[in-house]
């Protein structure tokens, strides 16, 4: 006989070797050498079946030699674990209907032989493949009586294992309270198998542990899932599992993303990719469920190019895998980032899909099906919306889901709404009344289950009703209590994430504020646009002061800090990690994209442009991402190992009231702040003494095409004559802007007036108003102008810090002239450096190395040089240096703490995207948040020789001891005044602006630049 060990290792490995025809000529050839068909036909079974995943072609041929070689023998046995072996593999590929046939025709035989054990071990497979195909009901009958021979043969181990399949089944059929009932078993039972490999069992445990935790998580219990599937990952740790673990960060990152926290979840799906990418995982099936998740983070997020980009890659991935669940969901995750894209046509083919493949099983197309409710809601048919949600809620709430219940139940109160709105609730019978009893109660038990994004979305929608019921005051409570909610959302996102969410979220404050003007509460109105403004730039001005967003721990809560603390140090290594991979990004894209803006003949020629500009977006992608998981692992929130622990910390901000405003502004000082409701301008108007709002309904379109017919004229380009600008169209139509935007409030502004302080909103941050004409004089003859991002800002510009005279250092001043395209450029900064005895540093000397490490304790950076604005990218709007270009990402770390005055005398320097909460995101913003008091910036491109003209004088008058805003009134009033006339133009003098204090430099400061400080 042939002994069962390393004897037989030979044998199977040649049969590997061979192909099919090969090895059944080897077969018939060594029969009686291979021994026992009773030991060898289990062996070359296991030898199958341990290929069946990494390579089933190889796996298939070796279950169709078991196959020969049982026929061969005439030992039927054999025959049998090959057929059920054929089937397992084909199962584990999707061919279900193929798998059956051959488990069938094995599980046949072993009952003629009267094999119970191999006959119910045969089932195990079978119930899945059955289930598939859509007989539930047969798999669970066939699968208890599997369990039944197992536990009569007191077999265990395989009781255990047909019942997580069970479970698997029950899972999929909405049988959630089954399925643990089912993991609950196996747990019990694990510890019980003595004769098995302890890391065996360890692994089984830990696999249980997880199927479990995803179990409850459908259920709403997201704590004991999370904290269920910790264990379960730590043993996947231990065990060298990596793609388990994995799985684990995910299904974590999916029970934080589905509360709400999206800055947590993004952490964590970050964590995930990060530990695949790693260890090289190389499993397409884990590959497609991560980018599916992280699109859906993004979606939430409003970033619906990430999304739809990572979604795109998540269906490519599955396409190629056999796994219909994970088609499905894949389909489900690209149709709602097409719902959110507004392609709600297109989203409907990959539903389509989806329904078709998720044929009996009732969940799967529910999931569907609440989709397309959602599309129906988006195109305002509303009847069709509210019966499709209506039963798949009637589906959810019999499954016990209570998540899914409630994300149904909203599609469900919105089209309730929509019908109401539109007179057809009778027809669908519709009580608005009971409608609301029933949102009331989705928001108690979505507040239960800590569903934060369907809490606020619940009240949001209490709110509309009780407006559309004349209830105004039930309106307010509601969307207050909305806001709430949103703000405590906020406080879990990074600050560049905050803009994006806002979107999602921006029309429960616009309803909020709409609902005050209507009520005549403009005071309150102000307090909860100001509340929303600018949130990200105020959490960065903060953060740069050293003052923490959140509320300090207690002495209650030191175990909680000293939990926090541990996690900190545990992602020490990865922060250190993602700074250095994020530096050398840095410096790529530096290195590539002055290869761009390189005008060396010999570059020119060398390089390939396409392939530089596509290595450049390649940079920007990945400084990006850095850029923000960075922010992740630095933030409290990211860190806290407990969400729910988290939330019982966060401080929710109170805004900002009228009168602390009144006693932040100077004497003669008034701040216009600008805001647009739906076709309604509406201006606040506040003074040291009053408080005013001017509202003017239906201007809107007409206030766009002046801002659309202004900018046109301001391009020199399409001047008939370029040393003679057009003036009586510009004029016109800064004419007209004035008596849209300036005339309605003259009454307000007072006689002792002298600085108008103009917070923008919108459309109308890209506005001179400093250049509005009343038909005689611009409004800079009368008054001083400066702006604000938000109104706010006047309060955090406050508690900036000053340098004490010990710490200022000189100047700082730049030129490069981009090839020599700027030529005044050199002599702007040559002139400037010398007049306020600061730094020179010119062409190849200015580096964006230099500017970051020559920062600190500068009172004073002008930047004479190209500037690029991307509206695509705000992050990536840029001043070019001679070393590449100097993005947003980097201003953010450069240390302007004390800095009194940043100028980028470059074009479009002040050009920003509006985010959510009318969050102004370019260069400027990072600059501020950097540390810089005060901005002069650009918001169209700008001509050389007079920016210099401009320049020059701004710097003179500053010295002489104006404030930064009277210095650049008059220097921009010399200009209307320039000997040359084409300069009182708006385009030569108007496209400059002073963003943030406007106070004069400080008196250690202007000595300093006058040159009566030594260094």
């Amino acid at each position: 006989m042939v002994k069962e060990s390393m004897d037989l290792e030979p044998f199977l490995q040649r049969l590997q070797a061979l192909d099919l025809d090969a090895g059944k000529r080897f077969l018939q050839e060594h029969s009686a050498e291979l021994g026992e068909p009773a030991i060898f036909g289990p062996r070359l079974r296991e030898a199958s079946l341990k290929l069946m995943y990494a390579q089933p072609a190889l796996a298939l041929k070796l279950a169709d030699l078991l196959i020969f070689y049982g026929q061969h023998t005439s030992h039927t046995a054999s025959y049998a674990l090959g057929m059920t072996a054929r089937g397992g593999i084909l199962a584990s590929q999707g061919y279900h209907q193929a798998a059956l046939k051959r488990l069938d025709e094995g599980g046949e035989v072993f009952q003629a032989l009267g094999d119970e054990l191999n006959w119910a071990r045969s089932r195990i497979v079978w119930i899945v493949s059955c289930a598939w195909l859509g007989d539930i009901e047969q798999a669970l009958q066939v699968a208890t009586r599997a369990r039944e021979t197992f536990m009569r043969l007191d077999e265990y181990y395989w009781a255990c294992a047909i019942d997580i399949n069970t479970a698997v089944i029950c899972k999929y059929a909405g049988r959630y309270q089954q399925a643990l009932k089912l993991y609950d078993r196996v747990l019990a039972t694990y510890p019980l198998l003595k004769k098995f490999d302890e890391s065996y069992l360890r692994r089984s445990i830990a696999l249980a542990q997880h199927n479990k935790a995803t179990n409850l998580a459908l259920i709403g219990a997201f704590e004991e899932s999370s904290s269920l599937l910790r264990k379960s990952q730590q043993n996947f740790q231990d065990l060298g599992d990596i793609i388990a673990v994995v799985s684990s960060e995910m299904n974590i990152a999916k029970n934080i993303f589905v509360q709400g926290y999206y800055g947590s979840a993004l952490r964590h799906y970050y964590d995930a990719r990060n530990i695949y990418m790693q260890h090289k995982v190389g499993n397409p099936q884990i590959l497609a469920r991560l980018l599916l998740q992280m699109a859906m983070c993004f979606l939430k997020l409003n970033r619906l190019d990430d999304a739809h980009h990572i979604g795109a890659q998540a269906v490519e991935v599955t396409e190629k895998l056999e796994s219909r669940m994970e088609r499905i969901d894949s389909l489900h995750g690209y149709a709602n980032i097409l719902i959110a894209t507004g392609d709600l046509q297109e989203a409907l083919e990959p539903l389509g899909e989806a329904e078709t493949i998720s044929q009996g099983y009732d969940y799967l197309t529910a999931v569907t099906q609440l989709c397309r409710a959602e599309i129906y809601n988006r195109q305002q048919v509303y009847g069709k919306a509210y019966e499709l949600a209506t039963h798949v809620s009637t589906y959810y709430n019999a499954q016990g889901l209570i998540a899914l219940l409630i994300q149904a139940q909203l599609v469900m109160v919105e089209a309730a709404i929509g019908l109401v709105q539109i007179g057809q609730e009778e027809a669908y019978q519709v009580n608005l009344t009971q409608t609301q009893e029933l949102c009331r109660q989705l928001v108690k038990n979505a507040t239960l289950a800590n569903l934060q994004d369907s809490v606020y979305r619940g009240q949001h929608l209490l709110g509309r009703m009780a407006m559309l019921q004349g209830d105004m005051q039930h309106a307010n409570r509601f969307f207050l209590s909305a806001i709430g909610r949103i703000e405590h959302l906020l406080r879990d996102l990074v600050y560049d994430l905050s803009p994006t969410f806002l979107r999602t979220a921006w029309e429960v404050y616009e309803d909020i504020i709409g609902l005050q003007l209507q009520d005549g509460h403009a005071e309150r109105a102000f307090h909860y646009l100001e509340r929303a403004r600018s949130i990200a730039l105020r959490q960065y001005l903060r953060a740069t002061q050293g003052k923490p967003m959140l509320a300090e721990p207690g002495a209650s809560e030191e175990n909680d800090a000293r939990e926090l603390d541990e996690v900190r140090r545990a992602k020490g290594a990865s922060l250190l990690q993602r700074e250095y991979e994020l530096s050398l990004w840095q410096k790529k894209y530096h290195e590539y994209s002055a290869l761009l803006a390189t005008r060396d003949e010999d570059l020119v020629v060398a390089i390939n442009r396409e392939e530089v500009e596509s290595t450049v977006k390649q940079c920007e992608a990945k400084i990006a991402e850095l850029f923000e998981w960075l922010h992740l692992l630095r933030s409290d929130s990211a860190l806290a190992p407990s969400v729910t622990g988290y939330r019982k910390r966060v401080r929710t901000p109170s805004g900002l009231n009228v009168q602390q405003l009144q006693q932040a502004l100077q004497p003669g000082q008034t701040l216009l702040t600008y805001y647009i409701f739906q076709d309604t301008l509406v201006i606040f108007i506040i003074s040291a003494q009053d408080f005013s709002v001017y509202k003017q309904p239906g201007i809107i379109p007409q206030l766009e095409q002046y801002l659309l017919l202004l900018h046109a004229h301001l391009q020199p380009g399409g001047w008939p004559d370029a040393l003679h600008p057009p003036q009586q169209i510009i004029r016109g139509l800064l004419k007209k802007l004035h008596r849209l935007l300036i005339a309605p409030v003259a009454e307000y502004i007072t006689d002792t007036t002298e600085v108008l302080t103009i917070v923008p909103y919108g459309v109308l941050h890209q506005l001179p108003f400093h250049a509005l004409y009343d038909g005689s004089r611009f409004l800079i003859e009368d008054f001083q102008i400066n702006y604000l991002p938000a109104s706010s800002l006047l309060l955090d510009l406050q508690n900036m810090r000053q340098l004490n005279e010990h710490e200022i250092s000189t100047a700082l001043v730049m030129g490069c002239s981009g090839h020599s395209n700027l030529p005044s450029a050199l002599e702007e900064a040559r002139s400037i450096a010398e007049l306020l005895h600061g730094t020179c540093q010119l062409e190849e000397e200015a580096t964006i190395e230099h500017l970051q490490t020559e920062t600190q304790g500068c009172p004073l950076i002008h930047l004479a040089t190209h500037g690029h604005s991307r509206l695509d990218a705000p992050n990536f709007s840029s001043i070019v240096l001679a070393d590449g270009y100097l993005n947003a990402i980097d201003a953010f770390s450069l240390n302007l703490q004390g800095c009194e005055l940043v100028t980028l005398s470059g074009c479009e320097t002040g050009l920003a995207l509006s985010g959510g909460g009318d969050e102004q995101l370019g260069l400027g913003r990072a600059f501020l948040a950097a540390g810089a008091r005060s901005l002069v910036m650009s918001i169209w491109p700008v001509e050389d020789a007079s920016t210099s003209f401009l320049m020059q004088a701004f710097y003179q008058h500053l010295l002489r001891g104006e404030s930064k805003v009277e210095a650049l009134r008059l220097a921009q009033q010399a200009m209307l005044k320039h000997v040359d006339a084409r300069y009182s133009h708006p385009y030569f003098w108007a496209a400059f602006r002073l963003v943030g204090d406007m106070q004069p430099l400080s008196p250690q400061v202007t000595k300093k630049l006058r040159g009566e400080i030594n260094t």
